[in-house]
């Protein structure tokens, strides 16, 4: 099993961080690979996460301004349903987005408040799109598109802010600390993680049993019937003939006597 500071030293390295040591630590970026401390890249991190909010916030005032603009003149091309649904869908999920930033992150609650954004997208909603320019229709999604972006970008610059905060411990310090492996979820693909050979095997393990049982299936009865002396030049039966006497035809008039049935004859008898 992996060590907790073995994990930290993976997930760092995927986002272009190699530890040294819990002081220093190799950075990947545009520049090429630096040396440095902790915590300098913690400040390089938290640098460029200002950045995204600074960008966040100049994205989300621009939104809100192509919301309030009127179209200066009819369509010239038609636009088609597919980019229609794209752009309504896209207000709905940005109404959602802004506001769950605006009740999870005081950073972007001050920005979306000040310009009334929630308020906007919601009357947005609620227009007809031929209100609205064919521009801001086009480029409603790709507001939205970048603004998932960037905000999940700052996600995973925090995420590797923490990495370097816990890293900065030391491994002996680290390392006491347990690692809980999830061992799957319910549901249709759950349970996926069991042990080897639990839900694989190798065929040699079952051939035996599966083909004696197979030999017994084909030598049932109701498959051999009237084939028992084919390989040996007698006659080939061609099936069976079960008798059931109730099939047996008889008289109408002597049916006391000839019935095969079951019957109350004092029903049918006749008058």
């Amino acid at each position: 099993m992996e060590s907790t500071w073995d994990i930290i030293q993976k997930e760092l390295a995927y986002h272009g961080i190699k530890l040294i040591d819990n002081r220093r630590c190799q950075y990947r970026d545009e520049n090429g690979i630096r040396t440095l401390a902790i915590d300098k890249c913690i400040a390089i991190l938290r640098k460029r996460m200002s950045d995204n909010s600074r960008l966040l916030a100049e994205l989300w005032i621009d939104l809100s301004c192509d919301l309030e603009t009127e179209p200066c003149q009819q369509y010239g091309d038609p636009l088609d349903h597919k980019t229609v649904v794209l752009f309504i869908e896209s207000l709905k999920e940005l109404f959602k987005f802004a506001r769950l930033l605006s009740q999870n992150y005081q950073c972007y609650c001050n920005v979306i408040t000040k310009n009334n954004i929630l308020d906007k997208i919601r009357s947005s909603i609620d227009r007809d799109y031929k209100s609205f320019p064919k521009a801001t229709i086009l480029h409603v999604p790709d507001y939205k598109t970048s603004l998932d972006w960037i905000y999940r970008r700052n996600s995973i610059l925090t995420y590797l802010i923490k990495l370097l905060k816990f890293a900065k411990l030391g491994e002996s310090s680290v390392s006491q600390y347990i690692v809980k492996t999830a061992r799957g979820v319910q549901g249709p693909w759950g349970n996926l993680d069991l042990p080897m050979l639990e839900r694989q095997f190798h065929w040699d393990d079952i051939e035996e049993e599966v083909r004696g049982r197979d030999r017994d299936i084909k030598r049932q009865h109701r498959y051999r019937m009237g084939l028992e002396n084919y390989n040996n030049g007698g006659k080939v039966g061609e099936g069976f003939y079960w008798r059931e006497i109730r099939n047996e035809p008889f008289s109408w008039y002597d049916r006391d006597t000839e019935d095969p049935y079951p019957s109350r004859h004092t029903l049918s008898r006749w008058g």
